[in-house]
């Protein structure tokens, strides 16, 4: 049997140094580093309008600088657009918040543009303007404790590879507060992001590590969209999106230790082994899910796990899982409150749906505690439905196994195959159902049920199915006697 828990952890392994050492990066260890790309050679240059000696502009302080020097500018107003152009990598710009540098008219185009290579920005504040605000073409660029504010455009734009951004503040973005565009490696650390006209944070490339960041008020799509592979996204507190909070496409994703909250969705992901585990999502509403994971291609280490799902409301479930290559596991999830499906399993390829739990399902009586449909052979095992509005757990699709369930207050029937054929129900157990205990309808065939019992429930059994056999089953404190055959469906 394959360990999820530690394959999706080995499948990262090869990045913890990196990430280790990149993101316990300060300012200290960035101004060591730059200093020690300078050599003997570096210098500090200083930036003051009032001080004899010093550049008068931030841009005339780059002009003056080489790679590997310190600029340091004196708190103030800048009225600038500056470029840092290519051949000053490992420049470093550093000032107190107190630094302004505001790009609104008479200016137009972007407030910073950085060309170079291992450029360190720090400290400053950066507004207005009716474009972007730091655009960091060069590659392993830090962007450190910056604040950005009211741009038009989007706050922060990562180009080049390995880019940081931590512990900075924006708020008021035009588009995106960050875009990285096929920016491979880049971190996100402990950033606070907030009202942005457009997705919050947005990134296409690979190995991305966003993480710990407080994230509210994207208004027109997410809290965070990435295409790309191998992506982290832990720790992070969105709230406030019309779309999901996280979207990913891409395979290896890790999204782990987020708290989810008003949203138009909490957690979406689609590709090979994606991991979501011990993320807790709360008043959602939109129509979709809380968690909706989607595996592809391989499913070996795919794993959902631990995640909590309270209060979704305006049609929208609890977690829906689709398996199209073996291996998925989906366990130890807690579902309350939900307007949809508590869980829905769905795929081609077999899923390991144990241990799960919703509680309070359904805005109607249509929908489930537990939806199980696809042809996939699904292994439903240990899993309990507690006030159900619809049914304890419906079945459909093809050959899936229901072991040990238990459903108790059903306002339908507490375990349903409504279609397809070769099921195998055994062992399960129901308490309280309006309908059936256990219901077969006369569009499932092939299929069988042994050793489950039934207790306060409108029948024990409702057979109408010709070529499903049902043994051993105990049924107690019942208002009516079985139906076995006779055509038609189970009556509710």
């Amino acid at each position: 049997m394959t360990d999820h828990t530690s394959g999706s952890a080995s499948a990262r392994a090869s990045r913890g140094g990196l990430r280790a050492l990149r993101s316990g990066l300060g300012l200290a260890a960035a101004l060591a580093v730059a200093s020690l790309a300078g050599g003997a050679r570096a210098a500090t240059i200083c930036v003051d309008p009032g001080k004899a000696g010093c550049q008068t502009t931030i841009q005339g302080g780059i002009g003056a600088a080489s790679a590997g020097d310190t600029l340091t500018i004196a708190k103030g107003f800048y009225n600038e657009n500056a470029v840092v152009p290519s051949g000053k990598n490992g420049l470093v710009i550093i000032g107190p918040r107190t630094v302004v540098i505001d790009a609104d008219a008479p200016l137009v185009g972007d407030a910073l543009t950085i060309d170079s290579s291992g450029v360190t920005v720090a400290g400053l504040t950066i507004r207005n303007g009716d474009a972007d605000g730091i655009v960091a073409n060069g590659t392993n660029v830090l962007i450190d404790g910056v604040t950005l504010t009211g741009l038009d455009g989007d706050c922060i734009v990562v180009n080049g590879q390995g880019g940081i951004v931590q512990g900075s503040t924006l708020r008021g973005c035009g588009d995106n507060a960050i875009q990285a565009n096929s920016a491979d490696d880049l971190q996100l650390l402990g950033n606070r992001i907030s009202h942005c006209d457009e997705t919050c944070i947005e990134v296409v490339g690979d190995d991305a590590i966003i993480e710990k960041n407080t994230v509210s008020m994207a208004q027109d799509d997410h809290a965070i969209l990435v295409a790309g592979n191998n992506v982290e996204i832990v720790g992070n507190r969105l709230d406030g999106a019309s779309a999901e909070l996280v979207s990913v496409a891409g395979d290896n994703a890790l999204v782990s230790g987020n708290r989810l909250a008003n949203a138009g969705g909490g957690v979406s992901v689609a590709g090979a082994n994606p991991v979501v585990a011990k993320n807790a999502a709360e008043s959602l509403g939109g129509g979709g899910w809380a968690v909706d994971v989607t595996c592809t291609g391989s499913c070996g280490n795919a794993l959902v796990e631990s995640n909590r799902v309270k209060d979704a409301a305006d049609d929208t479930g609890g977690i829906s899982v689709t398996g199209n290559a073996a291996g998925m596991v989906v366990r130890k999830n807690r579902v309350e409150r939900t307007e949809d499906f508590g869980f829905q399993v769905n795929g081609g390829a077999p899923v390991d749906f144990q241990s799960n739990a919703a509680t309070t399902v359904g805005g109607d009586r249509s929908t489930a505690c537990i939806d199980v449909n696809g042809a996939g052979g699904h292994a439903i095992a240990r899993n309990r439905g507690t006030d159900c509005h619809g049914d304890g757990i419906d079945v459909s699709g093809t050959g899936h196994t229901l072991t040990r369930n238990q459903v108790r207050s059903a306002i339908q029937n507490g375990l349903h195959l409504s279609s397809g054929s070769g099921h195998t129900v055994d062992a399960n157990k129901v308490q309280d159902a309006n309908g059936a205990g256990l219901a077969v309808e006369s569009a499932v065939t092939s299929s069988s049920a042994d050793g489950n019992s039934v207790k306060r429930v409108r029948n024990g059994l409702c057979n109408k199915s010709v070529s499903t056999t049902v043994t051993n089953h105990t049924a107690k404190q019942t208002d009516t006697a079985d139906e076995i055959g006779g055509g038609g469906s189970c009556p509710i």
